[in-house]
């Protein structure tokens, strides 16, 4: 699997460089995912908020779990098909399956806990509903130019 040219001296440190590797660009492929996840969670906070903040980090915590586990099971599935390992005459449960639980249950964990704060509270206790802390047209008279009235 490594290049002839790696066998020798350099074969220790390859097989110790290129693990790290594929691990650093498997960890930021996960990372951008689950971004995108959180950033869904984002925008379903303003179509519809959520009730309190203990249901905003569950909500968070779940899309971006729902992202990583549906990325990382495309590609092991992918892995598995690709390596001919389909057995489905054997009682044994597929190791995979115990990787991707691992991943899903690690990736709601640490979205849970670090699950940001909204900008504002209202009122009601409810997320969301963003209200402008000022209104957006201050310092402008109702044609556009500049009101020096509210000096």
């Amino acid at each position: 699997m490594l290049p002839w040219a790696l066998e020798g001296t350099l074969l220790r440190l390859a097989l110790l460089v290129f693990p790290a590797f594929c691990g650093a660009v498997a960890g930021l492929l996960v990372g951008v995912i689950a971004v995108g996840g959180g950033r869904f969670a984002l925008w379903s906070n303003r179509m519809w908020a959520a009730r309190s903040h203990h249901t905003w980090r569950h909500r968070f915590a779940a899309c971006t779990a729902a992202a990583v586990t549906l990325a990382t099971s495309l590609a092991l599935c992918w892995l598995v098909v690709s390596g001919g390992e389909i057995l489905t005459d054997t009682d044994v449960f597929p190791s995979w399956w115990i990787a991707l639980a691992a991943i899903t249950a690690a990736s709601y964990l640490f979205a849970y806990l670090f699950a940001p704060t909204t900008e504002q509270w209202t009122a009601s206790g409810r997320l969301g509903s963003r209200t402008p802390a000022r209104p957006l047209n201050v310092g402008m008279s109702a044609l556009g130019s500049f009101d020096s009235s509210l000096g």
